[in-house]
């Protein structure tokens, strides 16, 4: 055996990832930033999962083989190293992995704390949102607050975007110890990667057969697409050199047409637009990460890199400096406005990065006890405001948890309201800088009364909070008092309606959805102008699997006539008809590029 033969694997470091990271968060940011024209940025989010997947596989997969291969000393042939755990050293992975995320966590929340409490925006979700960013379970804190009493999703707080992070970080604490297993106990290469492609596909399958929603919020639901870059990491051969070129090619194709006709609400996304960009993704590293060629030294270009090795800190802040420096509260010209996000933000990361994230991760700064007491102390008074927003919301139980609005002097004022549809269209109206727009729509809630839905095989029963929706619309009008009010619902009430142990249906129906529509307007009765949102033709809008779509259409179209022939006579209310089978992308471009509010 020869010298050669014994030197150990190394880990090589590739700019070139880092690259990727910056082209990923600049989609992510350009998606939160401007929805209607880049709606399909959140696969920024995508390609850092297949990162992710791939470089923590591969660094432990390195491990693995450094711990179980002989080495050399000056005595002779030394026995292989031993490692925590089938040769690998999992609480030091571990501990690298609090050194790299969790500081940067810890200040954030304490300073978005502080931002709540400023623009008085401190609410029974942003407590949840800042216990689950601490704890690493947004994702299922979210899922928690929608299916509870206290079920509302309608408005965004400023760490809801850590929800990936935290599917991440579940992803970390659990695939170290499969991969181990895997490691150690399957000798055959190729069925180590057969049995992560089978964990793929049933991850693939969790997310085609779950509703969306639902769906945005498991773990289980992305773990595919983290194992698409551990199966490149598994792999272990470099792509040949021949299909470099085209893969990434197509790879940049695919992620580029994605993030300019994809929308998170399309139904088509789910699994299969989030499978296309996993798989352009895992090619794309792939490509990347075999021996230098011109794509890896474009990717590798500094200023790329220096962007990628800032990402995580762009993708910490970026949903704060966006939700606090709103034009109602800098009431500034476009061009001005995004020039002071940018600087804000720039500042922002780069103190993030010098003197919380590089100084946590080289060692320079450990977690001694002050270091540890401090951190507790800084969050245990940051939660002080939270916890009295908290409160607050509790006390009014079913009036809605969202601040209102900020609202530049002159703004229209314009409230959202419905089910799953109005949460299509906030999507639209997010990209309206000229209105003010309090987004009051409740997820899975459907308007009609004392009804189970049958959502495929399952049924389903309203929660508390979905009930009292009229209670909600009623208080928002009279503390809101908007302009206009923007209505969109019939997607849950178009599933089918058991009462009694009996589907609705002719008669029964109508009658159902003209108690509905009449609730509506009741509760709206103090609104000056209601704009109410019909969709024609719900085929590529509505979740497959949950009704056979000829008979939700059908309900669709039933619901429509119950609604048009409740507003006929109430001069305040105008029908914006969109007709087509559009998908929620279209239906939220069209919504938001036609709202005419005076």
């Amino acid at each position: 055996m020869t010298t050669a033969e014994l030197d150990p694997p190394v880990w090589r470091y590739r700019p070139a990832l880092d690259g990727v990271r910056a082209l990923a968060v600049a989609a992510v940011v350009a998606f939160h930033s401007r929805p209607s024209l880049f709606s399909g940025g959140f696969i920024g989010v995508d390609v850092f999962f297949v990162l992710s997947g791939y470089l923590i596989t591969g660094m432990l997969c390195v491990e693995h083989a450094r711990r179980a291969r002989p080495t050399v000393s000056s005595t002779g042939l030394d026995s292989p190293a031993r490692g925590v755990l089938g040769g690998v050293d999992l609480r030091g992975f571990w501990a690298r992995r609090i050194r790299r995320l969790v500081p940067a966590v810890v200040v954030l929340v304490a300073v978005c704390a502080v931002a709540a409490w400023a623009t008085d925006s401190a609410s029974l979700r942003g407590m949840v949102d800042s216990i689950g960013a601490l704890t690493w379970t947004t994702n299922w804190a979210d899922r928690w607050l929608r299916l509870s009493s206290y079920g509302e999703l309608d408005h965004r707080t400023l760490l809801d975007h850590l929800w990936s992070l935290a599917i991440e970080e579940q992803f970390y604490l659990v695939w170290p110890l499969v991969l181990v297993g895997l490691l150690r106990w399957v000798r055959s290469a190729p069925v180590r990667l057969g049995a992560v492609l089978v964990l793929g596909a049933a991850s693939v399958a969790a997310m085609a057969f779950i509703d969306p929603a639902d769906a945005y919020t498991r773990t289980d639901a992305w773990a595919f697409e983290l194992l698409a870059g551990a199966a490149v990491a598994l792999v272990g051969r470099d792509l040949p050199a021949r299909w470099r070129t085209p893969a990434v090619v197509v790879s940049a194709g695919v992620l580029t047409s994605l993030c300019f006709t994809a929308g998170p609400l399309d139904s088509w996304m789910y699994p299969w637009g989030f499978l296309a960009a996993a798989g352009a993704a895992a090619f794309g590293v792939a490509s990347l990460v075999a021996p230098p060629g011109w794509a890896e030294r474009l990717f590798a270009h500094p200023v790329l890199v220096g962007i990628g090795r800032r990402s995580y800190g762009i993708y910490l802040w970026h949903i704060p400096v966006l939700n606090v420096l709103s034009v109602g509260r800098v009431p500034l010209p476009g061009p001005l406005i995004w020039s002071l996000r940018a600087v804000v933000l720039a500042a922002l990361v780069e103190l993030s990065y010098r003197f919380v994230e590089s100084p946590f991760r080289t060692g320079s700064i450990g977690f001694s006890p002050p270091v540890v007491i401090g951190a507790i102390a800084l969050v245990a008074l940051s939660m002080v405001p939270l916890v009295q927003g908290a409160r607050r919301d509790l006390d009014g139980r079913w009036e809605s948890t969202s601040p209102l609005p900020a609202r530049a002097a002159g703004q229209p004022k314009v409230l959202l309201v419905g089910d799953d549809v109005a949460g299509v269209l906030a999507f639209g109206l997010a990209s309206r800088d000229d209105l003010a727009v309090w987004n009051l729509f409740d997820l899975r809630c459907g308007l009609v009364a004392d009804v189970v839905r049958r959502v495929g095989e399952r049924t389903e029963t309203a929660t508390a909070w979905c009930r009292h929706w009229s209670t909600r619309w009623g208080a928002a009008v009279r503390r809101f008092d908007p302009d206009v009010v923007v209505l969109g619902a019939g997607m849950i009430d178009s599933l089918a309606l058991v009462r009694n142990g009996a589907v609705l249906e002719g008669r029964e129906l109508d009658a159902a959805y003209s108690g509905a529509a009449a609730a509506q307007l009741e509760a709206l009765r103090s609104a000056e102008r209601i704009v109410v949102v019909e969709v024609a033709d719900p085929s590529k809008l509505v979740p497959r699997g949950e009704r056979p779509m000829a008979e939700r259409a059908r309900a669709w179209s039933a619901y429509n006539r119950a609604v048009r022939a409740a507003v006929a006579a109430d001069p305040r209310v105008s029908v914006l008809r969109v007709t087509g089978d559009v998908t929620a992308t279209d239906l939220a471009t069209e919504v938001g590029r036609r709202l005419d509010v005076p």
